[in-house]
């Protein structure tokens, strides 16, 4: 039987600290299972939290999300870093006269019309068609990250 040896980084910094936790797994386990496994060794207090691979292609510059249902073997890991991250954020978000703010929590790895269902809820809009999001210009922080 082969065997996966995957090194799994907690966080963004952690690669320049040189941390991470190598585990070896099969290939035909489920990547959910593989999160679970490394969520247990890294962050064993942290259960409550949802948590899945982010993969970084150094390379070319691609990001993505694994999926939970899928084998190991199906992604091509070579020269990525793969990230263990809760997929859970939370953002702020102000109307564009910055009267209101909401804290919304938003999954990162759900497709943006999820975040934007949760946003249309915290601001009591029945229709996500009635707003967008904006990324403001560099100075102004209408939509930030608070991790």
């Amino acid at each position: 039987m082969a065997t996966l040896m995957l090194k799994i980084h907690f966080n963004e910094g952690s690669v320049d600290k040189g941390q991470g936790k190598t585990l070896k797994l099969d290939p035909d386990a489920k990547v959910g299972l593989a999160v679970e496994l490394s969520r247990q060794k890294i962050v064993p207090d942290r259960a409550s939290e949802r948590w899945r691979f982010f993969v970084m292609m150094e390379d070319s510059g691609i990001s993505y999300w694994m999926d939970n249902d899928q084998p190991l073997k199906t992604y091509n890991l070579t020269g990525a870093t793969v990230y263990l991250k809760s997929n859970l954020t939370f953002l702020e978000v102000t109307d564009l006269d910055g009267v209101f703010t909401k804290r919304v929590q938003v999954d990162l790895s759900a497709p943006v019309e999820s975040a934007m269902k949760e946003i249309a809820l915290k601001f009591s809009l029945d229709d996500v068609s009635e707003f967008g999001l904006q990324i403001p210009k560099k100075g102004l922080q209408v939509l930030r990250s608070l991790d």
